[in-house]
């Protein structure tokens, strides 16, 4: 049963909410501030639209108050607010627009009535110069409309910037420019349409990056708020970055309750949900309104004649636009039904915890790195007496090419080096022997029947080395098509609830990426990213490592106890 989370950012269950609020945790809100700020950001007047003349606070909806009440609401010991950056992934149409002018003009009178930012600045970065007129405009407009506080403000539209006479705390909208974003200091920065401008603007990551150095001379007060919907095409730059994060925090695999993420998305791993079943259109538009009565900016049917003209495209553009627009679904995931069964499994899987005990057999299978920023896999998989198998998967890779490792990987690479799943090293050779002693401890340690193998063509001469250490021999694992029926093993042995891991992060990106392509004769594997060269930033060998040693598991004869060497 689902839980929703109570003051904690981290939500890894996310998957089984059952509603739209049941993305965002709730707060005690101590201080009373976030209440203050959701009534505060309900008096912004509504220009636009069907309830253009109404107040926000007349249609809003109940995921955008409680976002407001948690961002303002959750304090610690000393009464300052915890969260310091929200990311808000939300399919178009969805009153995100309204949501950040009116975040936005409640931040400055609340300042004013605290007596805090004097003179201080509210930065909207948006995805470029068109964006940018429309978000002033959608400002400007309420401010003008309002009678109360279309005196408290002045406007310079030229620069499209409004500044609150009393208090000196002004507004601002600028494009992703790099001239227009030095030496600015703002205390709330609002970032537009993130996957657009990180694809558009060039200097984007580093207009975001002079904008945060000067937010943090607000100290406490400086707040961070992106807000986006996923991308159609591809993942790139700044984006990449930013939603890897927050998918961490949320995930539970860093804990920062600095960072609030509330990402709308499809949770593709659950596959029994139906995209038809319109009752789950939430996960992705949770404004979405089924009837004239309900409070919602988007209407239900319209979305349901979008799914339907999408899925009659016999291009397929439409259907991706509308799986990244309306359902938050990015385009790395949208490869999901083609990948191997393990992907929908995985998370299904007992966790390992520590070494397994009672061993009866141990296969050890070598995935050896093939360039310098490669990885260098090590597969181990066990089976106790029960015939319960648990694979466990540790990775290498040189100094020279984790330097090289791209920007929107990193994060998942350092978290594996802080798991002691991932290992660097400054030479071939320290690489090797670290490798070899680690094997010579665990045949130690296992006190069973084991064999080992793997790719020997993967780095010359490694096969034989590894003979004159462990002593056996060698036994080659084809990397082709044949491991096939090894892959279709570890299935039978998840859906038997017979396999077990430890969940370690590079590991469970490389299963991720893992694609069995069936286009051909023969099925292939590929990296899911790989297109049709082939090649792909994505990585596998640890995949390919754990299939290799289940291969393995099936040849060791447990009456035959090999010999060590040393």
């Amino acid at each position: 049963m689902y839980a929703r989370p109570h003051g904690t950012t981290a939500n890894p269950n996310w998957q089984f909410a059952e509603g739209p609020t049941d993305l965002i945790p709730t707060t005690s809100d101590p201080t009373k501030r976030g209440e203050r700020m959701v009534r505060m950001v309900g008096q912004t007047l509504i220009t636009q639209g069907e309830h253009a003349g109404k107040r926000f606070a007349e249609v809003m909806m109940p995921w955008q108050a409680d976002l407001v009440r948690y961002t303002f609401g959750q304090t610690d010991a000393k009464g300052n607010r915890e969260v310091a950056r929200v990311g808000l992934l939300i399919a178009k149409g969805q009153g995100k627009t309204v949501l950040a002018a009116a975040i936005a003009l409640a931040f400055v009178v609340d300042s004013h009535q605290r007596g805090v930012n004097k003179r201080g600045l509210v930065l909207i970065v948006a995805a470029g110069i068109a964006s940018a007129g429309i978000a002033f405009q959608a400002i400007h407009e309420s401010v003008l409309a309002d009678e109360h506080l279309r005196e408290e403000f002045k406007s310079f539209t030229a620069r499209r910037a409004l500044r609150h006479v009393a208090s000196g705390i002004e507004i601002r909208v600028i494009p992703p420019d790099l001239g227009a974003a030095v030496g600015l200091r703002p205390v709330l920065l609002l970032l537009d349409e993130i996957h657009q401008a990180a694809v558009d603007s060039k200097d984007f990551s580093t207009v975001i990056d002079q904008a945060r150095r000067g937010g943090a001379n607000a100290g406490v007060e400086f707040l961070e708020i992106g807000v986006t919907t996923a991308p159609a095409e591809k993942s790139v730059g700044f984006y990449s970055e930013w939603v890897a994060h927050m998918k961490a925090v949320r995930d539970g695999k860093l804990q920062d309750p600095s960072t609030l993420p509330v990402l709308y998305q499809w949770p593709v791993e659950r596959t029994e949900l139906d995209l038809g079943d319109d009752t789950q259109w939430w996960r992705g538009c949770p404004s979405l309104k089924y009837s004239d009565g309900d409070k919602g900016t988007m209407d239900a049917t319209m979305l349901r004649k979008e799914l339907l003209q999408a899925q009659q495209d016999q291009v397929g553009k439409s259907l991706e636009l509308l799986l990244s627009q309306r359902m938050g679904i990015e385009p790395e995931q949208r490869k999901t039904n083609s990948k191997s069964g393990l992907v929908a499994m995985w998370d299904q899987c007992a966790t390992l915890h520590g070494r397994p005990q009672n061993l009866a057999k141990l296969a050890i299978a070598f995935d050896p790195s093939s360039g310098v920023d490669d990885l260098f896999a090590v597969g181990m998989a066990t089976m106790d007496a029960d015939g319960v198998v648990a694979v466990r998967v540790t990775q290498h890779i040189l100094q020279s090419g984790f330097d090289k490792v791209p920007s929107t990987y990193r994060a998942i690479y350092q978290d594996a080096i802080n798991q002691r799943e991932l290992f660097v090293h400054d030479t071939y050779a320290q690489m090797e022997t670290a490798i070899l002693d680690s094997v010579m401890a665990e045949t130690h340690a296992a006190g069973c029947s084991y064999i080992y193998g793997g790719d020997r063509w993967g780095m010359s001469g490694f096969a034989v080395r590894a003979q004159e250490r462990l002593g056996g021999e060698f036994k080659d694992v084809s990397q082709g098509w044949k491991l096939s029926a090894a892959l279709a093993e570890t299935e039978a042995l998840m859906s038997s609830s017979l396999l077990e891991h430890a969940g370690t992060p590079l590991l469970t990106w490389n299963v991720s990426n893992l694609v069995l392509d069936t286009t051909g004769s023969v099925p292939k594997f590929r990296k899911a990213d790989a297109g049709l060269s082939g090649q792909g930033a994505s990585k596998i060998d640890g995949a390919m490592a754990l299939l290799s040693s289940v291969e393995l598991l099936g040849h060791v004869q447990t009456l035959d106890v090999l010999t060590l060497i040393g």
